[in-house]
Protein backbone atom coordinates (compact mmCIF):
# COMPACT_ATOMS: atom_id res chain seq x y z
CA UNK A 1 0.00 0.00 0.00
CA UNK A 2 1.02 3.66 -0.01
CA UNK A 3 3.70 5.46 1.97
CA UNK A 4 2.55 8.72 3.53
CA UNK A 5 4.57 11.67 4.80
CA UNK A 6 3.76 15.07 6.24
CA UNK A 7 5.46 18.07 7.81
CA UNK A 8 3.93 21.05 9.60
CA UNK A 9 6.50 23.85 9.52
CA UNK A 10 5.48 25.25 12.86
CA UNK A 11 8.78 26.96 13.72
CA UNK A 12 11.14 26.60 10.78
CA UNK A 13 11.87 24.81 7.51
CA UNK A 14 14.62 22.19 7.82
CA UNK A 15 17.19 21.43 5.15
CA UNK A 16 16.07 19.57 2.04
CA UNK A 17 17.94 16.42 3.11
CA UNK A 18 15.22 15.93 5.73
CA UNK A 19 12.52 15.84 3.04
CA UNK A 20 14.62 13.57 0.83
CA UNK A 21 14.76 11.10 3.72
CA UNK A 22 11.05 11.50 4.46
CA UNK A 23 10.07 10.81 0.85
CA UNK A 24 12.66 8.05 0.33
CA UNK A 25 11.20 6.13 3.27
CA UNK A 26 7.68 6.63 1.87
CA UNK A 27 8.86 5.19 -1.45
CA UNK A 28 9.62 1.89 0.29
CA UNK A 29 5.84 1.44 0.48
CA UNK A 30 4.90 2.77 -2.94
CA UNK A 31 6.55 2.98 -6.37
CA UNK A 32 3.52 3.77 -8.58
CA UNK A 33 3.66 7.55 -8.49
CA UNK A 34 4.40 10.48 -6.19
CA UNK A 35 2.34 13.48 -5.12
CA UNK A 36 2.58 16.35 -2.69
CA UNK A 37 0.67 19.45 -1.66
CA UNK A 38 1.87 22.46 0.28
CA UNK A 39 -0.95 24.32 2.04
CA UNK A 40 -0.19 28.02 2.36
CA UNK A 41 -2.00 28.52 5.64
CA UNK A 42 -1.69 32.30 5.81
CA UNK A 43 -4.75 32.30 3.53
CA UNK A 44 -3.47 34.73 0.94
CA UNK A 45 -6.62 34.12 -1.11
CA UNK A 46 -9.49 33.77 1.33
CA UNK A 47 -12.07 33.56 -1.44
CA UNK A 48 -10.63 30.52 -3.22
CA UNK A 49 -8.68 28.07 -1.11
CA UNK A 50 -7.37 26.30 -4.22
CA UNK A 51 -5.16 29.31 -4.87
CA UNK A 52 -3.44 28.60 -1.55
CA UNK A 53 -2.29 25.15 -2.63
CA UNK A 54 0.97 24.27 -4.33
CA UNK A 55 0.57 20.86 -5.98
CA UNK A 56 3.04 18.49 -7.57
CA UNK A 57 2.14 15.08 -9.03
CA UNK A 58 4.13 12.56 -11.04
CA UNK A 59 3.40 9.09 -12.37
CA UNK A 60 7.10 8.30 -11.87
CA UNK A 61 8.63 6.96 -8.69
CA UNK A 62 9.87 9.46 -6.16
CA UNK A 63 13.47 8.49 -6.96
CA UNK A 64 12.90 9.36 -10.61
CA UNK A 65 11.30 12.74 -9.90
CA UNK A 66 13.26 13.63 -6.76
CA UNK A 67 14.94 16.72 -8.20
CA UNK A 68 11.64 18.26 -9.34
CA UNK A 69 9.81 17.36 -6.13
CA UNK A 70 12.49 18.76 -3.84
CA UNK A 71 12.61 21.98 -5.90
CA UNK A 72 8.86 22.44 -5.28
CA UNK A 73 9.44 22.07 -1.53
CA UNK A 74 12.50 24.35 -1.51
CA UNK A 75 10.77 27.09 -3.50
CA UNK A 76 7.42 27.06 -1.70
CA UNK A 77 7.52 25.72 1.87
CA UNK A 78 7.50 28.48 4.48
CA UNK A 79 7.00 28.69 8.23
CA UNK A 80 3.35 27.95 9.04
CA UNK A 81 2.76 25.81 5.95
CA UNK A 82 1.56 22.21 5.92
CA UNK A 83 3.05 19.65 3.54
CA UNK A 84 1.27 16.39 2.66
CA UNK A 85 2.95 13.79 0.44
CA UNK A 86 2.36 10.22 -0.70
CA UNK A 87 4.13 7.51 -2.68
CA UNK A 88 1.40 5.47 -4.33
CA UNK A 89 1.19 1.69 -4.36
CA UNK A 90 -1.59 0.88 -6.84
CA UNK A 91 -3.64 -2.14 -5.70
CA UNK A 92 -4.39 -4.72 -8.34
CA UNK A 93 -8.13 -4.02 -8.13
CA UNK A 94 -7.76 -0.25 -8.71
CA UNK A 95 -7.22 1.71 -11.96
CA UNK A 96 -3.59 1.98 -13.10
CA UNK A 97 -1.56 5.04 -12.19
CA UNK A 98 -2.42 8.29 -13.91
CA UNK A 99 -2.11 11.86 -12.75
CA UNK A 100 -5.85 11.82 -12.01
CA UNK A 101 -5.37 8.96 -9.60
CA UNK A 102 -2.34 10.32 -7.76
CA UNK A 103 -3.03 11.62 -4.29
CA UNK A 104 -3.27 14.01 -2.47
CA UNK A 105 -6.97 14.34 -3.29
CA UNK A 106 -8.60 17.75 -3.02
CA UNK A 107 -12.38 18.07 -2.72
CA UNK A 108 -14.99 19.77 -0.53
CA UNK A 109 -12.31 22.13 0.84
CA UNK A 110 -10.43 19.14 2.26
CA UNK A 111 -7.16 17.46 1.32
CA UNK A 112 -6.58 13.73 1.81
CA UNK A 113 -3.72 11.27 1.65
CA UNK A 114 -4.82 7.72 2.40
CA UNK A 115 -2.89 4.49 2.76
CA UNK A 116 -5.41 1.66 2.68
CA UNK A 117 -8.65 0.79 0.95
CA UNK A 118 -12.39 1.44 1.01
CA UNK A 119 -14.91 -1.35 0.47
CA UNK A 120 -16.40 -1.25 -3.01
CA UNK A 121 -19.84 -1.62 -1.48
CA UNK A 122 -19.31 1.47 0.68
CA UNK A 123 -17.72 3.40 -2.19
CA UNK A 124 -20.70 2.68 -4.47
CA UNK A 125 -23.14 3.67 -1.74
CA UNK A 126 -21.34 6.96 -1.11
CA UNK A 127 -21.49 7.75 -4.83
CA UNK A 128 -25.25 7.18 -4.68
CA UNK A 129 -25.56 9.51 -1.70
CA UNK A 130 -23.26 12.15 -3.13
CA UNK A 131 -23.50 12.73 -6.90
CA UNK A 132 -20.96 15.57 -6.58
CA UNK A 133 -17.99 15.72 -8.91
CA UNK A 134 -15.24 13.20 -8.24
CA UNK A 135 -11.67 14.24 -8.94
CA UNK A 136 -10.30 10.67 -9.14
CA UNK A 137 -11.27 7.07 -9.84
CA UNK A 138 -9.86 5.65 -6.60
CA UNK A 139 -11.88 4.48 -3.61
CA UNK A 140 -10.09 6.79 -1.14
CA UNK A 141 -12.19 9.71 -2.33
CA UNK A 142 -15.27 8.22 -0.65
CA UNK A 143 -13.81 9.44 2.67
CA UNK A 144 -13.90 13.06 1.52
CA UNK A 145 -17.44 12.83 0.18
CA UNK A 146 -18.93 11.04 3.18
CA UNK A 147 -17.22 13.54 5.48
CA UNK A 148 -19.14 16.25 3.63
CA UNK A 149 -22.41 14.23 3.64
CA UNK A 150 -22.43 13.78 7.43
CA UNK A 151 -21.78 17.42 8.22
CA UNK A 152 -17.97 17.15 8.50
CA UNK A 153 -18.18 14.79 11.48
CA UNK A 154 -14.97 12.78 11.34
CA UNK A 155 -15.82 9.91 13.71
CA UNK A 156 -19.20 9.32 12.03
CA UNK A 157 -17.36 9.31 8.72
CA UNK A 158 -14.78 6.74 9.74
CA UNK A 159 -17.33 4.48 11.42
CA UNK A 160 -19.20 4.35 8.11
CA UNK A 161 -16.14 3.73 5.94
CA UNK A 162 -15.02 0.11 5.77
CA UNK A 163 -11.54 -0.89 4.68
CA UNK A 164 -8.03 -0.22 5.92
CA UNK A 165 -7.06 3.27 6.98
CA UNK A 166 -3.93 5.21 7.69
CA UNK A 167 -4.93 8.68 6.52
CA UNK A 168 -4.17 12.37 6.96
CA UNK A 169 -6.92 14.81 6.10
CA UNK A 170 -6.68 18.58 6.29
CA UNK A 171 -9.93 20.53 6.67
CA UNK A 172 -9.41 24.02 5.26
CA UNK A 173 -12.49 25.48 6.97
CA UNK A 174 -11.48 24.23 10.43
CA UNK A 175 -7.72 24.64 9.85
CA UNK A 176 -7.20 21.27 11.49
CA UNK A 177 -5.38 18.10 10.53
CA UNK A 178 -6.99 14.70 11.17
CA UNK A 179 -4.67 11.75 11.75
CA UNK A 180 -6.70 8.56 11.31
CA UNK A 181 -5.60 4.95 11.63
CA UNK A 182 -7.16 1.59 12.44
CA UNK A 183 -4.69 -1.26 12.00
CA UNK A 184 -2.47 0.53 9.50
CA UNK A 185 0.51 2.51 10.81
CA UNK A 186 1.13 6.21 11.27
CA UNK A 187 4.05 7.52 13.31
CA UNK A 188 4.49 11.05 14.66
CA UNK A 189 7.48 13.14 15.64
CA UNK A 190 8.17 16.63 16.92
CA UNK A 191 11.50 18.48 16.97
CA UNK A 192 11.59 21.70 18.96
CA UNK A 193 12.67 24.60 16.81
CA UNK A 194 11.44 22.84 13.69
CA UNK A 195 7.99 21.27 13.59
CA UNK A 196 5.78 18.21 13.45
CA UNK A 197 6.38 15.16 11.23
CA UNK A 198 4.12 12.26 10.28
CA UNK A 199 5.16 9.15 8.36
CA UNK A 200 4.22 5.53 7.71
CA UNK A 201 7.44 4.34 9.37
CA UNK A 202 8.62 5.25 12.85
CA UNK A 203 12.23 4.36 12.03
CA UNK A 204 12.20 7.08 9.37
CA UNK A 205 11.39 9.68 12.01
CA UNK A 206 14.08 8.34 14.31
CA UNK A 207 16.66 8.83 11.58
CA UNK A 208 15.44 12.36 10.90
CA UNK A 209 15.75 13.24 14.59
CA UNK A 210 19.30 11.91 14.62
CA UNK A 211 20.19 13.91 11.49
CA UNK A 212 18.70 17.15 12.88
CA UNK A 213 19.72 16.91 16.54
CA UNK A 214 22.83 14.71 16.34
CA UNK A 215 21.32 12.59 19.14
CA UNK A 216 21.14 8.83 18.62
CA UNK A 217 19.60 7.96 21.98
CA UNK A 218 16.02 6.80 21.68
CA UNK A 219 13.80 6.90 24.73
CA UNK A 220 11.66 9.28 26.74
CA UNK A 221 12.92 12.39 28.45
CA UNK A 222 10.55 14.10 30.86
CA UNK A 223 11.76 17.43 29.50
CA UNK A 224 12.01 16.23 25.91
CA UNK A 225 12.67 18.57 23.00
CA UNK A 226 11.95 15.82 20.49
CA UNK A 227 10.16 12.48 20.29
CA UNK A 228 8.87 9.93 17.81
CA UNK A 229 6.48 6.97 18.13
CA UNK A 230 3.61 5.18 16.43
CA UNK A 231 0.08 6.38 17.01
CA UNK A 232 -2.29 3.90 18.64
CA UNK A 233 -4.68 2.10 16.30
CA UNK A 234 -8.41 2.69 16.34
CA UNK A 235 -7.93 6.39 17.00
CA UNK A 236 -8.47 9.74 15.33
CA UNK A 237 -6.34 12.69 16.41
CA UNK A 238 -7.64 16.13 15.58
CA UNK A 239 -4.79 18.65 15.56
CA UNK A 240 -5.67 22.34 15.63
CA UNK A 241 -2.73 23.75 13.69
CA UNK A 242 -3.13 27.22 15.15
CA UNK A 243 -3.12 26.31 18.86
CA UNK A 244 -1.42 22.91 18.70
CA UNK A 245 -4.24 21.41 20.76
CA UNK A 246 -4.86 17.72 20.02
CA UNK A 247 -8.24 16.10 20.61
CA UNK A 248 -8.27 12.30 20.77
CA UNK A 249 -11.37 10.73 19.23
CA UNK A 250 -12.09 7.03 19.67
CA UNK A 251 -13.85 5.29 16.86
CA UNK A 252 -14.83 1.73 16.02
CA UNK A 253 -13.58 0.66 12.58
CA UNK A 254 -16.29 -0.86 10.44
CA UNK A 255 -15.81 -4.48 9.35
CA UNK A 256 -18.05 -6.38 6.95
CA UNK A 257 -17.98 -10.10 6.28
CA UNK A 258 -20.31 -12.24 4.20
CA UNK A 259 -22.68 -12.65 7.16
CA UNK A 260 -21.93 -9.75 9.49
CA UNK A 261 -21.57 -5.98 9.53
CA UNK A 262 -20.16 -4.33 12.64
CA UNK A 263 -22.28 -1.29 11.81
CA UNK A 264 -25.45 -3.20 12.69
CA UNK A 265 -27.25 -1.54 15.60
CA UNK A 266 -25.69 -2.63 18.87
CA UNK A 267 -28.06 -3.79 21.62
CA UNK A 268 -27.80 -1.38 24.50
CA UNK A 269 -25.71 -2.77 27.35
CA UNK A 270 -25.84 -6.33 26.02
CA UNK A 271 -22.66 -7.91 27.35
CA UNK A 272 -21.12 -11.35 27.70
CA UNK A 273 -18.60 -12.62 30.26
CA UNK A 274 -16.22 -15.38 29.17
CA UNK A 275 -14.27 -16.94 32.04
CA UNK A 276 -11.30 -19.25 31.64
CA UNK A 277 -12.33 -21.78 34.28
CA UNK A 278 -10.41 -24.83 35.47
CA UNK A 279 -12.82 -25.87 38.19
CA UNK A 280 -10.46 -24.65 40.91
CA UNK A 281 -10.97 -22.15 43.72
CA UNK A 282 -9.98 -19.03 41.74
CA UNK A 283 -12.14 -19.59 38.68
CA UNK A 284 -15.07 -20.93 40.72
CA UNK A 285 -15.05 -17.82 42.93
CA UNK A 286 -14.85 -15.64 39.79
CA UNK A 287 -17.91 -17.39 38.34
CA UNK A 288 -19.73 -17.20 41.67
CA UNK A 289 -19.12 -13.46 42.09
CA UNK A 290 -20.29 -12.76 38.52
CA UNK A 291 -23.47 -14.72 39.18
CA UNK A 292 -24.08 -13.06 42.55
CA UNK A 293 -23.49 -9.63 40.99
CA UNK A 294 -26.31 -10.37 38.51
CA UNK A 295 -24.31 -10.60 35.30
CA UNK A 296 -26.81 -12.12 32.89
CA UNK A 297 -24.65 -13.75 30.21
CA UNK A 298 -21.78 -15.88 31.51
CA UNK A 299 -19.99 -18.74 29.78
CA UNK A 300 -17.30 -20.78 31.51
CA UNK A 301 -14.56 -21.79 29.06
CA UNK A 302 -12.80 -24.96 30.17
CA UNK A 303 -9.69 -26.29 28.45
CA UNK A 304 -8.55 -29.90 28.30
CA UNK A 305 -4.85 -29.39 27.64
CA UNK A 306 -3.41 -32.67 28.91
CA UNK A 307 -3.34 -31.91 32.66
CA UNK A 308 -2.57 -35.15 34.48
CA UNK A 309 -5.86 -34.73 36.34
CA UNK A 310 -7.92 -33.19 33.55
CA UNK A 311 -10.82 -35.62 33.98
CA UNK A 312 -11.09 -34.47 37.59
CA UNK A 313 -10.98 -30.82 36.56
CA UNK A 314 -13.65 -31.35 33.91
CA UNK A 315 -15.85 -33.13 36.45
CA UNK A 316 -15.36 -30.26 38.90
CA UNK A 317 -16.19 -27.44 36.48
CA UNK A 318 -19.19 -29.36 35.19
CA UNK A 319 -20.62 -29.63 38.71
CA UNK A 320 -19.82 -26.00 39.50
CA UNK A 321 -21.54 -24.71 36.35
CA UNK A 322 -24.58 -26.90 36.99
CA UNK A 323 -24.89 -25.55 40.54
CA UNK A 324 -24.49 -21.94 39.38
CA UNK A 325 -26.67 -22.43 36.29
CA UNK A 326 -23.87 -21.16 34.04
CA UNK A 327 -23.24 -22.35 30.48
CA UNK A 328 -20.08 -24.42 30.02
CA UNK A 329 -18.00 -24.61 26.84
CA UNK A 330 -15.24 -27.24 26.77
CA UNK A 331 -12.29 -26.92 24.37
CA UNK A 332 -10.07 -29.96 23.81
CA UNK A 333 -6.54 -28.83 22.92
CA UNK A 334 -4.68 -31.74 24.49
CA UNK A 335 -3.03 -32.95 21.28
CA UNK A 336 -1.87 -29.44 20.46
CA UNK A 337 -0.31 -28.72 23.86
CA UNK A 338 1.22 -32.15 24.51
CA UNK A 339 2.45 -32.30 20.92
CA UNK A 340 4.46 -29.12 21.52
CA UNK A 341 5.90 -29.90 24.96
CA UNK A 342 4.78 -32.89 27.06
CA UNK A 343 7.40 -32.35 29.79
CA UNK A 344 5.55 -29.98 32.11
CA UNK A 345 5.03 -31.28 35.64
CA UNK A 346 1.28 -30.70 35.18
CA UNK A 347 1.20 -32.85 32.02
CA UNK A 348 3.74 -35.64 32.54
CA UNK A 349 2.15 -38.18 34.93
CA UNK A 350 5.62 -39.46 35.83
CA UNK A 351 7.07 -36.06 36.68
CA UNK A 352 8.06 -35.43 40.28
CA UNK A 353 5.76 -32.98 42.11
CA UNK A 354 7.92 -30.21 43.58
CA UNK A 355 5.41 -27.41 44.03
CA UNK A 356 4.58 -26.73 47.65
CA UNK A 357 7.95 -27.96 48.89
CA UNK A 358 10.33 -25.40 50.36
CA UNK A 359 12.59 -25.72 47.32
CA UNK A 360 9.68 -25.27 44.93
CA UNK A 361 8.20 -22.15 46.52
CA UNK A 362 7.77 -19.11 44.26
CA UNK A 363 9.24 -20.95 41.28
CA UNK A 364 7.68 -21.78 37.93
CA UNK A 365 7.69 -25.56 38.36
CA UNK A 366 4.03 -25.78 37.27
CA UNK A 367 4.56 -23.79 34.05
CA UNK A 368 2.95 -25.05 30.84
CA UNK A 369 4.29 -23.43 27.67
CA UNK A 370 1.96 -20.66 26.50
CA UNK A 371 -1.03 -22.14 28.34
CA UNK A 372 -2.96 -19.03 29.36
CA UNK A 373 -2.01 -17.30 26.12
CA UNK A 374 -3.55 -20.20 24.19
CA UNK A 375 -6.64 -20.05 26.39
CA UNK A 376 -7.16 -16.35 25.70
CA UNK A 377 -6.55 -16.76 21.97
CA UNK A 378 -9.26 -19.41 21.78
CA UNK A 379 -11.57 -17.37 24.00
CA UNK A 380 -11.13 -14.31 21.76
CA UNK A 381 -11.95 -16.48 18.73
CA UNK A 382 -15.02 -17.81 20.52
CA UNK A 383 -15.97 -14.26 21.52
CA UNK A 384 -15.80 -13.15 17.89
CA UNK A 385 -18.20 -15.92 16.89
CA UNK A 386 -20.57 -15.01 19.74
CA UNK A 387 -20.61 -11.35 18.73
CA UNK A 388 -21.31 -12.23 15.11
CA UNK A 389 -24.16 -14.47 16.25
CA UNK A 390 -25.78 -12.42 19.03
CA UNK A 391 -24.27 -8.95 18.39
CA UNK A 392 -22.98 -8.40 21.93
CA UNK A 393 -21.86 -4.85 22.53
CA UNK A 394 -19.16 -5.94 24.97
CA UNK A 395 -17.41 -9.23 25.71
CA UNK A 396 -15.50 -9.34 29.00
CA UNK A 397 -12.57 -11.74 29.27
CA UNK A 398 -11.79 -13.07 32.75
CA UNK A 399 -9.94 -16.00 34.20
CA UNK A 400 -9.14 -17.79 37.40
CA UNK A 401 -5.53 -16.94 36.53
CA UNK A 402 -6.25 -13.33 37.56
CA UNK A 403 -5.44 -13.59 41.25
CA UNK A 404 -3.03 -11.67 43.40
CA UNK A 405 -1.34 -14.60 45.10
CA UNK A 406 0.10 -16.29 42.03
CA UNK A 407 0.72 -13.12 40.04
CA UNK A 408 3.80 -12.69 42.24
CA UNK A 409 5.81 -15.05 40.05
CA UNK A 410 3.64 -16.13 37.09
CA UNK A 411 3.62 -13.40 34.39
CA UNK A 412 0.50 -14.83 32.75
CA UNK A 413 -1.45 -14.35 35.99
CA UNK A 414 -1.13 -10.56 35.81
CA UNK A 415 -3.21 -7.62 34.66
CA UNK A 416 -0.43 -6.74 32.20
CA UNK A 417 -0.91 -10.12 30.57
CA UNK A 418 -4.62 -9.63 29.91
CA UNK A 419 -4.24 -5.98 28.86
CA UNK A 420 -1.45 -6.73 26.41
CA UNK A 421 -3.40 -9.63 24.95
CA UNK A 422 -6.38 -7.38 24.25
CA UNK A 423 -4.09 -5.09 22.27
CA UNK A 424 -3.16 -8.14 20.19
CA UNK A 425 -6.84 -9.10 19.81
CA UNK A 426 -7.62 -5.62 18.47
CA UNK A 427 -5.77 -6.59 15.29
CA UNK A 428 -6.32 -10.35 15.33
CA UNK A 429 -10.13 -10.19 15.40
CA UNK A 430 -12.80 -7.99 13.87
CA UNK A 431 -14.35 -7.30 17.27
CA UNK A 432 -11.26 -6.15 19.16
CA UNK A 433 -12.95 -2.90 20.16
CA UNK A 434 -15.73 -4.91 21.85
CA UNK A 435 -13.36 -7.07 23.92
CA UNK A 436 -12.85 -5.56 27.35
CA UNK A 437 -10.90 -6.74 30.38
CA UNK A 438 -12.77 -7.44 33.59
CA UNK A 439 -10.08 -8.08 36.16
CA UNK A 440 -12.51 -9.52 38.68
CA UNK A 441 -10.63 -10.95 41.65
CA UNK A 442 -7.17 -9.79 40.54
CA UNK A 443 -6.72 -7.67 43.69
CA UNK A 444 -7.62 -10.50 46.07
CA UNK A 445 -5.41 -12.96 47.89
CA UNK A 446 -6.62 -16.53 48.30
CA UNK A 447 -7.41 -15.77 51.94
CA UNK A 448 -9.76 -13.03 50.68
CA UNK A 449 -11.39 -15.59 48.42
CA UNK A 450 -11.95 -17.97 51.32
CA UNK A 451 -13.57 -15.08 53.19
CA UNK A 452 -15.96 -14.71 50.26
CA UNK A 453 -16.71 -18.43 50.49
CA UNK A 454 -17.43 -18.12 54.21
CA UNK A 455 -19.51 -14.92 54.13
CA UNK A 456 -21.54 -15.83 51.03
CA UNK A 457 -21.94 -19.45 52.25
CA UNK A 458 -20.54 -20.99 49.07
CA UNK A 459 -19.35 -24.22 50.68
CA UNK A 460 -21.69 -26.47 48.67
CA UNK A 461 -20.18 -25.11 45.45
CA UNK A 462 -16.55 -25.03 46.56
CA UNK A 463 -16.66 -28.58 47.95
CA UNK A 464 -16.67 -29.97 44.40
CA UNK A 465 -13.71 -27.94 43.16
CA UNK A 466 -10.21 -29.15 42.33
CA UNK A 467 -7.11 -27.13 43.26
CA UNK A 468 -4.46 -29.76 42.77
CA UNK A 469 -1.44 -30.58 40.61
CA UNK A 470 -2.23 -34.33 40.66
CA UNK A 471 -5.93 -34.95 41.39
CA UNK A 472 -7.51 -38.33 40.77
CA UNK A 473 -10.84 -40.13 40.83
CA UNK A 474 -11.57 -42.24 43.87
CA UNK A 475 -14.02 -45.06 43.17
CA UNK A 476 -16.38 -46.02 45.99
CA UNK A 477 -16.28 -49.79 46.04
CA UNK A 478 -19.68 -51.44 45.76
CA UNK A 479 -21.52 -48.28 44.75
CA UNK A 480 -19.92 -47.65 41.37
CA UNK A 481 -19.51 -44.00 42.31
CA UNK A 482 -16.40 -41.95 41.62
CA UNK A 483 -15.36 -38.63 43.11
CA UNK A 484 -12.69 -36.23 41.92
CA UNK A 485 -10.30 -35.64 44.78
CA UNK A 486 -7.35 -33.41 45.60
CA UNK A 487 -4.07 -34.94 46.74
CA UNK A 488 -2.94 -35.02 50.38
CA UNK A 489 -0.29 -36.46 52.66
CA UNK A 490 0.13 -36.31 56.42
CA UNK A 491 -3.17 -34.49 56.87
CA UNK A 492 -2.46 -31.67 54.44
CA UNK A 493 -2.42 -31.16 50.63
CA UNK A 494 0.56 -32.63 48.81
CA UNK A 495 1.12 -30.12 46.00
CA UNK A 496 1.60 -26.38 45.58
CA UNK A 497 -1.90 -25.61 44.32
CA UNK A 498 -3.52 -27.46 47.20
CA UNK A 499 -1.22 -26.00 49.84
CA UNK A 500 -1.79 -22.40 48.71
CA UNK A 501 -5.52 -22.85 49.18
CA UNK A 502 -5.10 -24.76 52.45
CA UNK A 503 -2.80 -22.11 53.95
CA UNK A 504 -5.23 -19.36 52.87
CA UNK A 505 -8.22 -21.15 54.40
CA UNK A 506 -6.33 -21.66 57.67
CA UNK A 507 -5.61 -17.92 57.81
CA UNK A 508 -9.34 -17.11 57.92
CA UNK A 509 -10.29 -19.86 60.34
CA UNK A 510 -11.28 -22.58 57.85
CA UNK A 511 -9.81 -25.99 57.08
CA UNK A 512 -9.84 -26.86 53.40
CA UNK A 513 -9.36 -30.53 54.31
CA UNK A 514 -12.84 -30.46 55.90
CA UNK A 515 -14.46 -28.76 52.92
CA UNK A 516 -13.19 -30.48 49.78
CA UNK A 517 -12.49 -34.11 48.94
CA UNK A 518 -8.93 -35.48 49.25
CA UNK A 519 -7.08 -38.75 48.72
CA UNK A 520 -3.77 -39.93 50.22
CA UNK A 521 -0.78 -40.04 47.87
CA UNK A 522 1.96 -42.63 48.11
CA UNK A 523 4.94 -40.33 47.66
CA UNK A 524 7.69 -40.88 50.19
CA UNK A 525 9.84 -38.08 48.71
CA UNK A 526 7.27 -35.31 49.01
CA UNK A 527 7.80 -33.01 52.00
CA UNK A 528 5.20 -30.25 52.19
CA UNK A 529 6.35 -26.85 53.40
CA UNK A 530 4.26 -25.25 56.13
CA UNK A 531 4.94 -21.57 56.90
CA UNK A 532 5.60 -20.76 60.55
CA UNK A 533 2.52 -18.57 60.88
CA UNK A 534 0.33 -21.51 59.80
CA UNK A 535 1.86 -23.75 62.46
CA UNK A 536 1.30 -20.98 64.99
CA UNK A 537 -2.40 -20.82 64.09
CA UNK A 538 -2.25 -17.21 62.96
CA UNK A 539 -5.79 -16.11 61.93
CA UNK A 540 -6.61 -12.92 60.06
CA UNK A 541 -9.64 -10.74 60.73
CA UNK A 542 -11.03 -9.58 57.40
CA UNK A 543 -13.82 -7.13 56.65
CA UNK A 544 -16.04 -8.61 53.92
CA UNK A 545 -17.20 -5.19 52.69
CA UNK A 546 -13.62 -4.02 52.21
CA UNK A 547 -12.89 -7.21 50.25
CA UNK A 548 -15.91 -6.61 48.01
CA UNK A 549 -14.70 -3.04 47.36
CA UNK A 550 -11.46 -4.48 45.99
CA UNK A 551 -13.23 -6.66 43.43
CA UNK A 552 -12.76 -5.17 39.96
CA UNK A 553 -16.42 -4.95 38.98
CA UNK A 554 -18.37 -1.77 38.17
CA UNK A 555 -19.73 0.00 41.24
CA UNK A 556 -23.36 -0.95 40.55
CA UNK A 557 -22.35 -4.62 40.62
CA UNK A 558 -20.41 -4.14 43.87
CA UNK A 559 -23.47 -2.50 45.39
CA UNK A 560 -25.43 -5.68 44.65
CA UNK A 561 -22.81 -7.79 46.43
CA UNK A 562 -22.79 -5.45 49.44
CA UNK A 563 -26.58 -5.64 49.69
CA UNK A 564 -26.55 -9.43 49.57
CA UNK A 565 -24.07 -9.56 52.45
CA UNK A 566 -26.28 -7.23 54.47
CA UNK A 567 -29.27 -9.50 53.85
CA UNK A 568 -27.28 -12.61 54.82
CA UNK A 569 -26.08 -11.00 58.04
CA UNK A 570 -29.60 -9.86 58.91
CA UNK A 571 -30.82 -13.47 58.72
CA UNK A 572 -28.16 -14.72 61.15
Amino acid sequence: MCGIASYFARESVPGMNVFKKLFTWAEKRGTDGFGLIIVKRDRRDKENYLNNLVTYKSTSTYSECEEEAIKVVRDNLEIGDLLLAICRAAPEQEPPTSERNIQPLVNNECILIHNGSVSQKVYDRVKELSPAEYVSDIDSEAILHYYNICGRNIDHTMEYISGGVAALMYDWKKDCLYMINDFKPIAQSYIKGYGYFLASDNDCLGEIIQDVTDCGRDGICLWENFYHHYLSGGRIKELDLDSGFVRNIKYSPRYMTQNWDSNNPKPKEKELCLVAASGGLDSTLTLSMLKLAHYDNIIACHFKYGHRGQQCEESAITKVCKQLDIELKVFDIEDLVTGIDPTSMLIDPNAKITTGTREGLKKLDAWVCGRNMLFLTIMATFAEAQVMKDNYQTVHLLGGFLNLTESGHYPDNSEYFLSSFLEHAKYGTLIGNRLKPLFGLSNLMKSDQWTLVKEFALFDIVKNTISCDRPMFDVVVGRGESHAKNCSKDGMPACGSGLLSWWAAKMVGLDDMDIRKFYDVQDDDYKAHVPAHINEGHVLTKNIHKIIDRINFPQDKLNILHQQIVEIQEKL
